[in-house]
């Protein structure tokens, strides 16, 4: 049978790199890869020109084209079903594409042969406190990962292409912005994170280089879409890139390793009998978003679920009615029910409290520049008063010139400004606001002076010691009375007894 030309594997997925996301192109090329192996045939020399043959030998080509179906169709009978109808898709579609053409009699009799393709795998959403115990064994980086995924209802694949520009953590909730070209559907949404998740992402952003660097200097070996004869994984090594910017640097085959692992250390790791999955597989997480974030949210809940996981018909037309605002107003209502390391209400609860706190706060910022300024007016006055005692004072010396002895003690006098301002003040303190502001400044002073405990044991020590008293007792009642003492004194009126002793 003449070649007309030859084609590789590699040319068909060259062709698809720009319209399909890198893990659909990685899965193409290992069914292609197992496809091949599997019929025992030569990917450069299988495909022909069927335009440029006749009759039978164009009918016996396209015979054998069904055959390698075939045979492949029946290898992959041990696979779940929706996998085997993702494999003969993938197959159809490059064949397709080189203008192989099988009957359509054909592909309705493998697809009637076939079972739904469906997934069989009995899954199951972890709860909040299944989480716990699985991310309590997880080093920072998984914890990162995990955390993320969660939180935003992201595909693993969106996840790892995520680079450090598309998450704005200054943002509240924390905005993550799923570019284009890495989304299944091929179109930009926006989802956020939780705050637990954005305080753990920030801590492995900051080993994130350093990590990276210690990865490349070893080899890897990570999942394969390959399996062997006996139908286990294929494991190949891969050697990091150092000038890998992405905020996680590996791969979903690490990743589902990784995940793996924690659920046996957690004793969660239970597999499904007929396909032997893990119940508790990564995509479960998008399960238990799509599950919580509805109940929580009270409008248009089950609507901006699905526009922040992505699905196709909410990023379209009516469901594109939802501001950005709308989503993240709806997300932090919705992410209560998600939260692992903290506990929803207590979260809401916290910021009713921080809004209470707020409000109070602006009040006593009010009143604290209110104190303020009748402060500074009664410092203001107190100067008044300052210079009005020493005009007297200058009065009083030139007009009794017969005692200097007399003015120089009244100077000296350590009490003197003190008692005459105290006075002064009791005489020309009429206004109200200024007596108020007086008022508040002392209790406020009193009050922190007394309730202030190393005050009060420097005070009831030198009481005692001046007393000679010992019993602890007796200091804290002697306290006491001084105590009141000192307040009642502060409240009468020492005016007169002040100048007696003054100027006697």
């Amino acid at each position: 049978m003449p070649l007309d030309r030859h084609r590789s594997i590699e040319t068909f997925i060259e062709k698809f790199e720009k319209f399909y996301v890198k893990d659909t192109i990685r899965h193409y090329r290992g069914v292609l890869k197992n496809f091949f192996k599997t019929i025992g045939k030569n990917p450069n020399t299988y495909i022909v020109d069927i335009k440029k043959l006749d009759g039978e030998e164009r009918e016996n080509t396209i015979k054998t084209y069904e055959e390698d179906v075939e045979k492949f169709w029946l290898a992959l009978k041990n696979r779940s079903p929706k996998s085997r109808s993702g494999n003969i898709s993938s197959v159809r579609t490059f064949l397709s594409e080189f203008n192989i053409e099988l009957s359509t009699k054909f592909w309705k009799d493998i697809h009637r042969r076939s079972p739904p393709a469906v997934a069989i795998t009995d899954d199951i959403a972890p709860t909040n406190e299944q989480m716990k115990r699985i991310l309590q064994h997880a080093d920072l980086r998984a914890k990162a990962l995990f955390l993320v995924l969660d939180s935003s209802g992201m595909r693993i694949n969106e996840v790892l292409q995520l680079e450090p520009e598309d998450i704005k953590l200054e943002n509240d909730p924390v905005r993550i912005n799923v570019r284009m070209e890495i989304t299944k559907t091929k179109q930009r949404r926006i989802t956020f994170m939780s705050n637990e998740a954005r305080d753990t992402l920030i801590e492995w952003l900051n080993v994130r280089d350093e990590w990276l660097e210690t990865a490349v200097k070893r080899c890897n070996l990570v999942p394969s879409h390959e399996r062997h004869e006996d139908g286990s994984v294929k494991m190949v090594p891969v050697k990091k890139n150092p000038d890998d910017t992405r905020v996680f640097p590996f791969s979903p085959g690490n990743a589902r390793g990784i995940w793996n692992t924690l659920l046996k250390k957690a004793g969660l790791a239970e597999q499904d009998k007929r396909t032997n999955y893990h119940k508790m597989h990564l995509h479960c997480m998008r399960k238990r978003f799509s599950t919580k974030m509805p109940g929580y949210i009270s409008d248009n809940g089950r609507d901006i679920t699905e526009t922040l996981m992505g699905h196709a018909g909410y990023l379209t037309g009516p469901y594109r009615r939802f501001s950005e605002e709308d989503l993240a107003e709806g997300y932090k209502k919705g992410v209560n029910g998600l939260l692992i390391f903290e506990k929803g209400e207590d979260i809401q609860k916290m910021r009713d409290l921080q809004e209470k706190n707020k409000a109070i706060g602006s009040v006593i910022n009010l009143q604290a520049e209110k104190i303020d300024q009748l402060s500074s007016e009664k410092e203001q006055r107190v100067q008044e008063v300052k210079e009005i005692v020493q005009e007297a004072i200058q009065n009083e010396r030139e007009s009794d010139r017969s005692s200097p002895e007399k003015v120089q003690a009244m100077e000296n006098n350590p009490k003197f400004e003190e008692v005459v301002t105290k006075a002064v003040m009791k005489n020309i303190a009429n206004s109200p606001e200024v007596e108020e502001a007086v008022n508040i400044i002392n209790n406020v002073i009193m009050k922190n002076l007394v309730n202030d405990p190393k005050f009060r044991k420097e005070y009831r020590d030198m009481m005692a010691a001046g007393m000679g008293v010992k019993s602890p007792e007796v200091q804290d009642k002697a306290f006491g009375i001084e105590t009141k003492k000192f307040r009642r004194l502060r409240r009468e009126d020492k005016r007169k007894e002040a100048q007696r002793k003054l100027f006697t």
